[in-house]
């Protein structure tokens, strides 16, 4: 589902009242969304906790909405599930995928997947053939949006 101009507005309206900590007016606002399975909407929900859900509910919930966005394409849902999988955090460690997932996440031009990705093949990691002429121009883009990595820094 591509996302209109409305779609868009609401899901940064959503986004800044999660900042604010205004979790029902965010609820609320999303609830129509998340019915259209809109990626932007099922990534915004995973990040907070439903009244009443305990911590394992919760991240089954989170990983569930995570994994459902990240699979419509939602390039920071998937940057994150890649974070999951190539450190084991929630889900079974499995670097292979995590860098297929990045490569996808940065091919949308995702900035901080640009580093992962870059750096997946600067070293030929993670099920990713090593291209370092390819990393280095994805890390320089990377940096170039602002994403800084101790990793990467020349300085």
């Amino acid at each position: 589902m591509t996302d209109t101009p409305d779609t868009e507005s609401a899901m940064r309206e959503a986004e800044r009242l999660l900042n604010a900590g205004e979790l029902r007016r965010a609820r609320s606002l999303l609830a129509p969304y998340i019915r259209r399975r809109v990626p932007a909407a099922l990534f915004l929900s995973s990040l907070f906790s439903d009244p009443g859900e305990g911590a394992e509910a919760f991240e089954c919930r989170h990983i569930e909405l995570l994994s459902e966005a990240a699979e419509l394409g939602h390039a920071p849902a998937m940057n994150m599930l890649a974070q999951y999988l190539e450190v084991g955090d929630m889900l079974e460690q499995d670097g292979d995928r995590a860098g297929g997932v990045f490569a996808r996440a940065a091919g949308l031009g995702h900035p901080e997947a640009k580093l992962f990705h870059g750096l997946n093949l600067f070293y030929g990691s993670n099920g990713v053939g090593m291209d370092k002429e390819k990393a280095v121009r994805l890390l320089q883009e990377a940096e170039a949006e602002g994403v800084v990595d101790d990793r990467t820094s020349l300085r």
